[in-house]
C-alpha cells in the first residue's frame, strides 16, 4: 500500500528538491554532473559530454575532425582537448569579419 503526502512548498524549494533528486539519480547511474567529468573519456562519455550520438562521434574520428587517441582498438579522448575543440568552433561576428577584411585590404600589397 502506498502513502500519498500533499504539501505546499515554494517554487524555489521545489527547484532545489528537484535538482537534488536529479543529482542523486545521476550519481546512481554513475553519470558525471557539472564539472565532475574525468580527464580521460571513453567514447560513450565523450559523446555524452559533447551531447552527440556515439555514431556521430565515430564519424568525426573517422574523418579526423575531432582530437582523439587510439590504443589498439580502444578510442579515448581528453576532456581538455574536447573543450578546446569546442571553443575552436566559435563563429566570428559580422563586425569581427569586417574588421579583418579592412585590415587585409589595407595591408595587401598590390
Amino acid at each position: 500500500m502506498s502513502t500519498t503526502i500533499l504539501i505546499t512548498i515554494s517554487e524555489g524549494n521545489f527547484k532545489t528538491m528537484l535538482k537534488e533528486c536529479i543529482r542523486e539519480v545521476l550519481q546512481e547511474m554513475n553519470l558525471p554532473t557539472g564539472d565532475q567529468w574525468p580527464e580521460k573519456l571513453n567514447v560513450e562519455q565523450a559523446a555524452k559530454f559533447l551531447d552527440i550520438e556515439v555514431n556521430t562521434l565515430y564519424a568525426k574520428t573517422a574523418k579526423r575532425l575531432i582530437p582523439f587517441y587510439k590504443k589498439g582498438k580502444k578510442i579515448h579522448f581528453y576532456l581538455s582537448e574536447l573543450r578546446k575543440w569546442l571553443e575552436g568552433g566559435k563563429v566570428k561576428t559580422a563586425e569581427a569579419l569586417e574588421g579583418e577584411a579592412i585590415t587585409y585590404s589595407l595591408t595587401k600589397k598590390k
